[in-house]
């Protein structure tokens, strides 16, 4: 009898839970497997189009979750097309999928990066030869891919050879950019400069501009375009050299028309429109912006120098230049065009993948989008017609930067480490938990006009007078000496005096705390002054924020005297979580209390004629690392003794503008470098309005 036939056993997996995950997995493998190239190349491509759209918003974003999104899309932006390419090489293979090898040139497209973003931060620019080196290698790379293709249409090779050069013209660009920001370089060109600065300013010659006969005449130019507030960009002569320069120097023209700038400043200052001026630093400073961390700087010079051979073309030389400048700014797009031109008319419907031809043409049209619209805004953004003026009245344009004024409250930080400390929590995870999600002790606000035109006329009243031109290196010291005599030793003349400028800060923004939440507000009503109160207040919390936070001139002494004030204020307080003004009440009450301050005797310790001892230096030392709050305490009475509360506050505002202008070119290149990238400084722009308005800048060392 003829046997039965075995039964067939099933070949799926029972339909248990594990083996439904495992089916579904599988499944998953499969798909990436068959559509991994694919998937990446999109993934890269997609990488560059959030690139281009979101780059811009680090102009005027302080945001910390924005900032982090665009770091992960730019620090893996690279990696995926390396990761792309690199799969190119060895998976391309299937006949049906021999397109895939038209892709390797984009890769080298997506390493050249977007024209809004080519660091993220100054450093990125030192890694320069890196990328020459990843040039080289992807390159080469990339040449090996498109080497193992067979293509029966010329058409498509010749596509690829054109979107090969484009790439590496793409990725060239981006390291010549890197190389052209890099801090080393800036920083040998800031020496050069202050070379030729020393020379020319020993002759009293001046940097004029075309149009310009004299210094006075790039003057009245300069603060013309700064009364034209939506003019077009301003263009400075090395100006991101300038602002990473440690030691920067007065401008030469201001130096030379020292004799004529006090009256223009006056009338300057008279002008309704003068808040221009701060539109006019915004617009010098982006500038700032795109050759440090964009290929603007680049396009830039392309743009500029076609303009200047056209206003000037008058042999074959110019127009060989012309051509070649103009080649160089539209070669991408014109080359991917063309490849777009040669892709449609190539047979590959039959041969090829439906799907491999469909991303192939969203990878050519997106990379033509992207490139003219690049090219589109850099044009608008150098045009001196009125292209570019329209940009300024488009509804909801971007912020040249953030227009914030950053908060540091004493008092917020106090209270947030008090509510650490009674946690169950420990507080090295509170501490890592604000390094991720951001400090809370600092706020921002928006910077009103009040405040720009409070600084900016106190700086042109400066101006106005030649005298009064040393008020960088003043620390307060001007505004005190109009109310206060010097015979007679004051706790207010001792907290600017007797200690370095951290110090010095820490005692005042404690005082003017005091003065804002202590003031008796009903007393001063007839002869108050709300706007310098708020004024001074903003100014003191945004300079402690610059140097407790940015530690800017923050040395190891400041730090320490920080630390043990924070512990005074929490020994008054006990530990306990108030109010601002009932907090502030207790800690003045109880310095009160105390009727000592350990922070002044180093002052009188030394007094007469007597001869100091080494004793009496030792103690001088370990006073000036006791807590501020008493000191604190007896300026703030000595202010609240000030009759009249518009006085009061007027001398309180005139100290921290005075503090303002003191620290803004003493912060350092690399500071203001950086923060051109997190939103933008005020201190930045009130540095740039200092060097633009008067030679008002400290001499090297001050």
């Amino acid at each position: 009898m003829p046997t039965c036939p075995p039964t067939k056993q099933p070949s799926f997996v029972p339909e248990t839970p594990t083996g439904l995950l495992l089916s579904i997995l599988e499944d998953i493998k499969q798909l990436w497997n068959d559509w991994e190239i694919q998937s990446l190349i999109l993934v890269s491509f997609g990488l560059q189009v959030f690139l281009f759209l979101a780059a811009d918003v680090r102009r005027h974003c302080v945001s910390l979750i924005p900032s982090s999104l665009l770091w992960l899309a730019y620090m893996t932006a690279d990696s995926v097309a390396v990761f792309a390419l690199g799969h190119l090489a060895v998976g391309a293979n299937a006949p049906r999928h021999q397109l895939l090898l038209f892709w390797a040139p984009f890769v080298l497209l997506h390493l050249g990066g977007q024209d809004t973003i080519t660091a993220f931060v100054m450093q990125d620019n030192e890694l320069w030869r890196r990328h020459l080196l990843v040039l080289v290698t992807q390159a080469a790379i990339a040449g090996y891919v498109v080497s193992r293709s067979s293509w029966p249409d010329r058409r498509l090779l010749a596509a690829t050879a054109l979107m090969f050069l484009c790439g590496l013209f793409k990725y060239g660009e981006r390291t010549w950019c890197l190389f052209s920001a890099r801090p080393e370089g800036l920083r040998k060109n800031s020496l050069e400069s202050l070379d030729i600065y020393a020379a020319m300013a020993g002759e009293r010659r001046t940097i004029v501009s075309r149009g310009a006969r004299t210094a006075d005449d790039e003057l009245e130019k300069r603060i013309k375009k700064m009364l034209d507030a939506h003019g077009r960009r301003p263009r400075a002569l090395a100006a991101e050299t300038t602002l990473v320069s440690d030691a920067l120097a007065n401008d030469l023209n201001t130096i030379a028309a020292a004799d004529a700038l006090p009256e223009l400043l006056k009338g300057f200052r008279s002008n309704p429109r003068r808040i221009g001026a701060y539109h006019y630093v915004a617009a010098l400073l982006s500038g700032c912006y795109d050759s440090l961390y964009t290929k603007g700087g680049l396009r830039g010079f392309w743009i500029d120098g076609l303009k200047e051979i056209c206003f000037a073309c008058n042999d074959t030389q110019d127009k060989i230049f012309f051509l070649l400048f103009l080649s160089a700014l539209l070669f991408p797009s014109l080359a991917m065009s063309a490849t777009l031109v040669l892709f449609v008319h190539t047979d590959k419907h039959q041969l090829y993948s439906r799907v491999d031809v469909v991303v192939s043409y969203v990878l050519l049209v997106g990379a033509i989008v992207l490139e003219v619209a690049s090219l589109l805004v850099s044009i608008l953004s150098h045009s001196e017609c009125g292209a570019d003026k329209c940009i300024h009245h488009l509804p909801g344009r971007r912020k040249q930067w953030s227009q914030l004024l950053a908060q540091y409250n004493l008092l917020e930080a106090y209270n947030i480490e008090a509510q650490a400390k009674r946690s169950s929590v420990p507080m090295w995870i509170h501490k890592l938990w604000g390094k991720l999600l951001g400090d809370k002790t600092v706020t921002h606000i928006e910077i009103t006009e009040d405040l720009m035109m409070l600084v900016l006329d106190k700086l042109l009243e400066f101006g106005s007078h030649k005298e009064d031109w040393s008020f960088a290196s003043s620390r307060g010291q001007s505004a005190l000496a109009e109310i206060f005599s010097t015979a007679t030793p004051t706790a207010i003349h001792e907290s600017i005096h007797g200690v370095d400028f951290p110090t010095s800060v820490l005692t005042w923004y404690i005082a003017t705390d005091m003065c804002y939440l202590l003031d008796n507000q009903a007393e001063d009503h007839d002869d108050s002054d709300p706007v310098n109160k708020e004024m001074a207040r903003k100014l003191s919390n945004y300079i402690m924020y610059l140097i407790f936070e940015c530690r800017v001139m923050l040395t190891t002494n400041s730090k320490l005297v920080h630390k043990t004030t924070m512990e005074d204020m929490e020994k008054a307080l006990g530990g306990k979580v108030l109010p601002s003004k009932e907090a502030i009440k207790m800690v003045h009450h109880k310095a009160n209390e105390g009727q000592h301050h350990p922070a002044n005797s180093s002052a009188s310790s030394g007094s007469g004629h007597q001869p100091v001892t080494q004793l009496q230096l030792l103690q001088n030392n370990i006073n000036a690392l006791h807590s501020r709050v008493p000191c604190a305490c007896a300026v703030a009475d000595e202010l609240a003794a000030i009759p009249g509360g518009r006085r009061r506050w007027g001398l309180i505002s005139a100290v921290w503008l005075e503090m303002l202008y003191y620290i803004a070119p003493r912060c350092g290149g690399d500071f203001h470098a950086e923060h051109l990238s997190t939103g933008g400084e005020f201190v930045t722009h009130v540095l740039v309005l200092m060097h633009q308005l008067g030679p008002f800048l400290p001499p090297p060392g001050a």
